[in-house]
């Protein structure tokens, strides 16, 4: 394999944040690995190596600790630029060429700090209103960034749109296969799943939902089958173990290492609007999407005009109701239930973005 240079991805996956990021770094290493970068993923936290997928892996916690306790920053403390020096000594000595980021905590004071030492920069965001300094800013949402945010004097390529959406190279190949692991009956499948934290108890919500509906429609215990995935950073796993046990025909997945089988699989997936939301559509399901974050409204709404999903609301107004409600439309095939047909995208996105970084480096 030849060699392209080195990658250096800047991204976080804890409990707070849950494990979007880092997933959708994840496709991207991936497909950057395969044309012929080495990729470092660099993170203050520790992340298990299990979901590192085999890439290298830098732990800036103690670098971090050191440096904010020096000198350097005892009197004028800024985290951005804090965290860019940390990032500048885990990768002094790689030879990198490229660092991406993802993250709403980091913006253009680190970004021009690490774009001063002489890395380009890729920036993925999910948000127009933010300044940045940087090479490439990437987005699926179908809205181009404000150039006037865009500070870098020589130009910034906008990779905007789900032409550019980060889905992995597993999911077209579980949806062209002619498994099916389901056993064929006519109940409708519901896929459930909220991330790798679910900070916002959605999960519970839509199975007391589910337990609603058992009751006040008996004919439904013989309508569906459910499938509930919790994420590794879930807290709520004893509880909805609990609320599961006495629902039939549920059953948990304890933080797979993909959703592709399961979205095959399913006729209705319940998610939150992000990059779950983006697979359930790539896989052609009926999705019932609730906003769990700011960052994902844009997406969501967008997608919304579309007629591409079913938006329940934002998590906060979200109410057993409201789920029992579309999720009877979901069943019935109601007329004004939102179904998508066909595909909204490919799974080349990553490819394209490889190929753009290669393309600014030839040049």
């Amino acid at each position: 394999m030849r060699r392209l240079g080195n990658i250096a991805i800047r991204v976080e996956a804890n409990s707070e944040i849950g494990l979007g990021h880092l997933r959708r770094c994840l496709t991207l290493a991936k497909q950057l690995f395969e044309d012929g970068f080495c990729v470092y993923i660099v993170s203050l936290s520790s992340i298990s190596h299990d979901l590192l997928q085999g890439f290298h892996h830098i732990c800036m916690r103690n670098i971090y600790r050191n440096l904010a306790q020096s000198n350097i920053f005892a009197n004028n403390f800024n985290k951005e630029l804090l965290d860019a020096e940390c990032t500048l000594i885990a990768i002094r000595n790689l030879s990198i060429d490229w660092v991406v980021l993802d993250s709403y905590n980091l913006g253009i004071w680190w970004e021009q700090r690490v774009a001063e030492s002489g890395y380009k920069i890729l920036v993925i965001d999910d948000f127009r209103n933010r300044e940045h300094y940087a090479d490439i800013v990437l987005s699926d949402i179908d809205i181009p960034f404000d150039k006037n945010l865009l500070k870098k004097s020589t130009n910034c390529h906008q990779l905007v749109g789900l032409r550019y959406a980060l889905i992995d190279s597993h999911f077209i190949a579980v949806k062209n296969s002619d498994q099916d692991c389901t056993v064929q009956d006519n109940r409708k499948k519901i896929l459930i799943s909220y991330g790798g934290s679910d900070p916002t108890g959605e999960t519970i919500k839509v199975l007391k939902s589910i337990k609603l509906l058992m009751k006040s429609h008996p004919s439904f215990k013989q309508e569906v089958s459910t499938d509930v995935v919790v994420g590794c950073f879930n807290s709520q796993l004893k509880t909805i173990k609990k609320i599961s046990k006495n629902l039939d025909e549920v059953k948990i997945h304890y933080a797979p290492e993909s959703l592709a089988s399961l979205l095959k699989n399913a006729d209705i997936f319940l998610t939150s609007g992000g990059n779950s939301m983006i697979e359930g559509l790539f896989m052609q399901k009926k999705c019932l999407i609730t906003t769990t974050a700011e960052n994902q409204i844009l997406s969501v709404m967008c997608l919304l005009k579309q007629n591409l999903i079913n938006y329940l609301g934002h998590y906060n107004k979200v109410n057993s109701h409201i789920i029992c409600d579309f999720l009877l439309k979901a069943i019935k095939n109601h007329s004004g239930f939102k179904i998508n047909h066909n595909p909204v995208c490919d799974h080349l996105g990553a490819s394209r973005v490889s190929h753009m970084l290669q393309l600014i480096m030839s040049k």
